[in-house]
């Protein structure tokens, strides 16, 4: 380790080095980290990995019916078996509207705001049997296909702005339920519960909340200045309600920087946010994932995505997504065993980890 190399020198020998290190040693690491695939062969080398899952999305399912996508899952839960691995999270985000990763083969649904849009008239008990009727139907399709995670609702604010050249692919305002962050808790609230009772997490993000910040976070670095007085009557109210109310909670971090929280590293790295704040405000069961480690703010922070990582699993996280180049994930398991042989890695944090993350696959599995 430690040894320099070029580039392409460099990924082939922490590539080898993290395929053929200890198994029942990389598994304390790898568990902490979910990955995705653009390809079947890459597919077979990142099974033979023991990681908590895969992230499976629109490439990997292009062309497929929906048993075609169900025995590609069936086909990883099975060689997980026959590795001795537990059984994998399998992840999608299927937001429903403009983010529906499975659709096709899975139903085009409308998103929770054009939902709740379209049913504007109508009092809280009938649209709550709208959102619930919603839900279910997403959740048998999911169930279906053997996804038992979804990164959904989306809890951030619906606010108007002016259209900036830096948000090509976040828009979140038109991705958003609501503008009112107190419907915005009892619709996600709703449905959350409803696929909850179906076997399937819902994913709230993306903490803090990002309906204000201009810059697209996939390719920029981005502030929100807010202060913190402000967010705990708007951004935050969802986070905070749902994850007091649901009985277990899957929160993903954004990779924006909240100034009031940490201003020097974005929150899903932040020691000082998530120990300082998320672990004082939210119930000790939340855990915690980053959005895709392959977007900018983690790419180019120093060190590398590799450095993140480790910076994440410090600050308390419990999973390190990897999801848009999952071959990326050799450079983070080759940073988390390098910090762990150097005593670097928080090992009093993986341990708090592990036992969130316990409740969790007990909860599905």
């Amino acid at each position: 380790m430690g040894i320099s190399l070029g580039k392409e020198s460099s990924f082939r020998y922490k590539k080898n080095f993290v395929q053929t290190y200890d198994k029942s040693k990389l598994a304390s690491l790898a568990k902490h980290v979910l990955v995705g695939f653009r390809s079947q062969t890459e597919l077979n080398e990142l099974i033979d990995l023991p990681v908590i899952g895969f992230f499976i999305t629109h490439h990997n399912v292009k062309g497929q019916s929906l048993d075609e996508t169900k025995q590609l899952v069936d086909e990883i839960q099975t060689k997980r078996q026959e590795n001795g691995f537990p059984k994998a999270l399998i992840a999608t985000d299927q937001e429903g509207g403009r983010v529906s990763r499975l659709s096709p083969p899975l139903k085009l649904q409308s998103s929770l705001g054009e939902l709740l849009e379209a049913n504007s008239n109508l009092n809280k008990d009938s649209l709550q049997e709208k959102i619930n009727q919603y839900a279910k139907e997403q959740s048998n399709e999911l169930k279906k296909i053997g996804i038992n995670i979804n990164f959904s609702p989306i809890l951030d604010l619906k606010l108007e702005k002016e259209a900036s050249p830096l948000d090509m692919y976040s828009r979140i305002y038109n991705r958003a339920i609501s503008k009112d962050p107190e419907m915005i808790s009892f619709v996600a609230e709703v449905y959350s519960k409803k696929l909850m009772t179906e076997k399937i997490f819902p994913t709230l993000k993306h903490f803090p909340g990002i309906g204000r910040i201009t810059e697209d976070t996939h390719f920029f670095n981005a502030n929100l200045t807010t202060p913190l007085s402000e967010l705990e009557k708007s951004d935050l109210v969802p986070f905070l309600h749902l994850t007091h109310t649901l009985d277990l909670s899957l929160v993903m971090l954004s990779h924006s920087t909240v100034t009031a929280l940490d201003p020097t590293r974005p929150i899903s790295i932040s020691e000082k946010g998530i120990q300082n704040y998320i672990r004082v405000k939210f119930p000790i069961t939340t855990i915690l994932i980053t959005d895709d480690l392959n977007m900018g703010p983690m790419v180019y922070y120093t060190g590398g995505i590799g450095n993140a990582a480790v910076a994440g699993i410090n600050a308390g996280l419990d999973i390190l997504l990897v999801s848009y180049d999952g071959e990326q994930i050799y450079e983070v398991l080759y940073s988390l065993i390098e910090a762990n042989t150097k005593g670097t890695l928080n090992i009093k944090r993986l341990s708090e980890s592990d036992l969130r993350l316990r409740r969790m696959i007990e909860f599905l599995f």
